[in-house]
């Protein structure tokens, strides 16, 4: 009994460092992308689901999850679809994330 007790309290030791390691590090900037050609939005994570609408090339998007080879984005206010990552890019086209020289 002494040891399934030592065992799960240090299992919650290991659990609370843990969570405390991962909050100091803060929350995570948000992250943008760019779509790179027209792209299909689709409502669902599988590719061949029906799509929400298309942007068009240069549409900005924020990333809210990856999987896979797919990226659930926001569009805007509260409009959230699934794209491609291969249709995506991190660089902003407009140029204004370039680090100056």
């Amino acid at each position: 009994m002494k040891n399934r007790t030592f065992s799960l309290f240090a299992a919650l030791g290991l659990a609370s460092v843990l969570l405390a390691a991962t909050s100091l590090a803060g929350p995570l900037a948000p992250e943008d992308v760019w779509a790179t050609s027209e792209t299909s939005v689709t409502r669902f994570i599988e590719k061949d689901s029906k799509a929400l609408e298309t942007v068009p090339a240069g549409q900005k998007m924020r990333v809210v999850h990856r999987e896979g080879d797919r990226i659930r984005v926001r569009l805007t206010g509260s409009v959230f679809g699934w794209v491609d990552a291969a249709a995506v890019t991190d660089a902003d086209p407009s140029g204004a994330d370039a680090a100056t020289p």
